[in-house]
């Protein structure tokens, strides 16, 4: 903790002597830093969230990859501004990538929920509709279902 208190002291003590660049660059360090910060502390979280092991490492990945993007995000915010049109593009090129991932967006939200309340692991007997079989895979944008109610009524 005492690292971070002398950073953030030595941050402050060269804001004082600024040209133009020492603003964004500084803002640049900080950014850089909570993001680092951020993605250790969301990472040891879900180590304990999740009692699963298989499933941490996916998430881990994604939960580092949403974060670096929202840094990159904010390291852009701070060298081009608030009022640029550099937030309409932004804005545009989100809801263009919004619209064309709705597939993978709504298979990452059943994967989460699947994971996270535990409906059921590799191994469980499902039945969806018509279908019945046992799991495979639960992987993040599909799970796999070997149908064995055919089996069932040969087996007859």
């Amino acid at each position: 903790m005492q690292r971070v208190g002398f950073f953030v002291t030595s941050l402050l003590r060269m804001t004082a002597h600024q040209t133009s660049l020492d603003r964004p660059l500084l803002s640049s360090v900080l950014v850089i830093a909570v993001t680092f910060l951020a993605s250790r502390a969301v990472t040891n979280l879900l180590a304990v969230r999740f009692k699963d092991r298989s499933h941490v490492h996916t998430f881990r990945m994604l939960v580092r990859s949403a974060i670096l993007v929202l840094g990159s995000v904010s390291i852009l915010f701070v060298w081009f501004g608030a009022g640029s049109s550099f937030t309409v593009a932004m804005g545009i090129l989100g809801a263009g990538i919004a619209f064309a991932s709705q597939e993978v967006i709504g298979s990452f939200a059943g994967y989460l929920s699947i994971v996270t309340r535990n409906l059921f692991r590799i191994g469980d007997g499902v039945g969806i509709g018509n279908v019945v079989g046992d799991v495979l895979d639960i992987s993040l944008l599909r799970t796999t279902v070997i149908e064995i109610a055919e089996w069932l009524e040969a087996d007859q």
